[in-house]
């Protein structure tokens, strides 16, 4: 059986297990690992769990597509605090592609942040987006309902605190794109077929957004892009006006985060 074989069948073995979830393991699997890049990752008996392979495509035919076309050929670079956050690895993955600490000129396929902050104050908050961009010949595979958000603590240490379910796979053809517009603390609907909405509960601290990249003629890897969650303090604004043009009173720092439709929490280091 070749690695891709071996692969698909963990997968779709892994699939049937109950609270199974997520792109970085669920309920009922040994506790697994992640290490920034700096650090040599370290080896785990099982490895995190790879996206389920052999998906059934998503529905494309009858739904709209969102016409927001990224600048494929000149993406932003990342933010330049983000420099020393480093990049978290997958075992089962061939590569990380990270936003931040990448050379995305030089890669085909990238996850860029088009926001790098997502403000909240009580129970209100903003929404960041990420696009994975095709920018190679051969078309790509990504299921966009197995993303993961990870938080970094002050350690370096990465930990998935939320996660999308294993779902359909979507092909993404050359100068193509996939949205991925991610609420903090507030929802955020789909609205086309190249749109993933999701939310999740987050507080204040670094983050980083992870999706599968699946090739058929080569190892699938991961693309990630990092952002941060920060605290806000309108002046003279009820708590049901929109978060807008906000005094910053707390910086990112170590937390806990929740999804509030997708449990998936497991220790990454």
């Amino acid at each position: 059986m070749n690695r891709r074989d071996l692969l698909a069948a963990m997968g779709a073995g892994m699939a049937g297990l109950s609270g199974c979830s997520g792109l970085l393991g669920g309920d009922g699997m040994p506790e697994e690992t992640l290490t920034p890049v700096e650090v040599p990752p370290t080896e785990t008996p099982d490895g995190t769990r790879p996206p389920v392979g052999g998906g059934d495509p998503c529905e494309t035919d009858d739904g709209p597509y969102d016409p927001d076309h990224p600048p494929v050929y000149d993406l932003p670079s990342a933010s330049s605090w983000f420099d020393d956050v480093g990049c978290p690895t997958f075992e089962w993955a061939a590569k990380t592609v990270c936003h931040h600490t990448s050379d995305i000129a030089e890669e085909d396929v990238v996850l860029v942040g088009m926001e790098d902050r997502a403000l909240v104050q009580e129970d209100a908050g903003k929404a960041v987006s990420f696009v994975l961009v095709n920018r190679g010949d051969g078309p790509v595979r990504t299921q966009p309902a197995t993303w993961s958000v990870l938080q970094r603590d002050d350690a370096g240490t990465w930990e998935s605190v939320a996660g999308g379910e294993p779902g359909c796979t979507r092909t993404i053809y050359s100068e193509e794109y996939h949205w991925w517009r991610v609420g903090v603390r507030t929802s955020v609907p789909s609205g086309a077929v190249n749109v993933t909405g999701l939310r999740v509960d987050l507080e204040p601290g670094i983050y980083a957004f992870a999706v599968p990249v699946l090739r058929a003629d080569r190892p699938d890897f991961v693309c990630v892009a990092p952002f941060s969650v920060r605290r806000v303090e309108p002046t003279g604004l009820t708590p049901e006006t929109p978060v807008s043009d906000p005094t910053i009173v707390e910086q990112p720092a170590a937390g806990r985060g929740t999804a509030t439709h997708a449990p998936n929490v497991s220790s990454e280091r």
